[in-house]
């Protein structure tokens, strides 16, 4: 792939459909990057209509008319005068079929969680893998670690290895009537699928104990919500009750090659790393933090009378204090700067080259006193992050303005790194 991006003079980013993929298209137009949108025909119109609006404060202005909606990616040239391109398409896995079209209008795709989903094929991300011959502005063998089971080494073994506190996994069977546990467990538990005939739909299932989980997945499947199928792929893990955060960074090989003055040789002296090490960990910019408010409460209705009683004194931490994010506490960033250091270099070392681009963390915040917490990962996500329907995502605090002098969202940071690779002639460095 990087053999590929040394022939392109003039990028396009190709951008699965997602709201955050509306987000990306913006942020790219800001640096006058062309973009290729793919979508399914169904829906087409909707990111149709959201695109033809110009962004610009004026409200007199007329609507973007250099948008085209193509069927085939034949209909244009690299040399035609669009600016935004929606490409429809029966599935999302045609897009496959058109790699020697994408490569010739130069396309690098913006990975996201939507096209890992989307695109991916199965659990290993196979069709990205061996099959998605254009270059993606980050790594592809790491799509897959995101799902536990997936491979062996997945999310939960990178962060057992790494050593960093993460939520409890438990195994199960599944069959045509439910789940079955291997053992008791004897805490509240939430189970992560999908309904029955989507691959993007999530179901999340809150048990007081496994026995509890066990019936209600039960009931489920009886009324074919879910079936065997979306159960073999779904996964079970402790139910914490805290603040569930998202943890959002952008990893630049761009800088990574970088000298930084006194900094990378202070960095490297003090944590026992090498200097190439030392780099890429400044390298790797934590841009923001989100809180994803899931309606967890309302879940919780469902469970027995007992249960939510001797929970009930767990509400009031449901949202992160604010005192949390004072950087005089210094706990929360004290443990993100060191979770991510950790995870940035063990994936270096075991599916290189490792990070490349947007990454998020999931975790989730627990108080364990007046002032002390606790913080747990739960899960792990390359590319830009879609949040799924139960969830809404609230910005907490933005950090980017500390380096680059200005907020910015990971889509913003994504697109000005692939606006610098073209100035810089260096694209190679971030696409596999």
């Amino acid at each position: 792939m990087q053999e590929i991006a040394k022939t392109y003079h003039r990028p396009v980013a190709l951008i699965t459909g997602s709201s955050s993929g509306l987000e990306a298209d913006t942020a790219l137009k800001r640096y006058g990057l062309r973009t290729i949108i793919y979508v399914v025909r169904e829906e087409a119109p909707d990111y149709i209509k959201r695109l033809t609006y110009k962004r610009k404060k004026d409200p007199n202005a007329p609507p973007n008319n250099r948008i085209v909606v193509l069927d085939d990616l034949e209909e244009i040239k690299k040399t035609d005068s669009w600016k935004t391109a929606v490409l429809q398409l029966n599935t999302y896995s045609e897009i496959t079929k058109y790699v020697d079209e994408l490569i010739a209008l130069e396309c690098v795709q913006i990975p996201s969680k939507a096209f890992s989903v989307l695109v991916g094929g199965d659990e290993k991300r196979s069709t990205i893998e061996n099959q998605f011959a254009i270059p993606i502005m980050g790594s592809r063998k790491l799509f897959k670690t995101a799902n536990i089971g997936a491979s062996k080494k997945d999310y939960r073994w990178l962060v057992q290895k790494a050593s960093i506190p993460c939520v409890k996994v438990y195994e199960f069977k599944a069959s045509k009537t439910g789940i079955r546990f291997a053992h008791l467990v004897n805490e509240p538990v939430v189970l992560m699928t999908e309904y029955s005939g989507t691959r993007e739909k999530k179901v999340f299932i809150i048990g007081e104990n496994s026995n509890d989980l066990e019936e209600r997945v039960s009931k489920e499947v009886l009324a074919g919500n879910i079936n065997k199928t979306t159960l073999e792929r779904a996964w079970a893990q402790q139910f914490l009750l805290g603040t569930n955060i998202n943890l959002n960074f952008f990893f630049s090989p761009i800088d990574a090659k970088k000298e930084w003055g006194d900094a990378d040789n202070m960095y490297a002296t003090l944590y026992n790393l090498s200097l190439q090490d030392a780099r890429a960990c400044l390298a790797n910019e934590l841009i923001s933090l989100d809180e994803r408010r899931v309606d967890v409460l309302e879940k919780l209705k469902d469970l027995s009378t007992p249960f939510q009683t001797r929970i009930k004194s767990f509400i009031r931490t449901y949202h992160l204090p604010k005192i949390s994010l004072d950087f005089s506490e210094g706990f929360l960033f004290e443990e993100l700067l060191k979770h991510d250091d950790q995870l940035l270099l063990l994936m270096k070392e075991e599916e290189p080259p490792g990070i490349i681009g947007s990454w998020s963390l999931q975790a989730t915040m627990l108080q364990k006193g007046v002032s002390s917490y606790e913080l747990k990962l739960t899960g792990m996500n390359f590319g830009l992050y879609d949040g799924f329907e139960e969830e809404t995502i609230h910005p907490l605090v933005n950090l980017a303005k500390l380096r680059r002098g200005m907020e910015m969202t990971l889509s913003e940071r994504t697109a000005l790194e692939l606006y610098r690779s073209e100035k810089e002639d260096v694209l190679p460095e971030i696409v596999t």
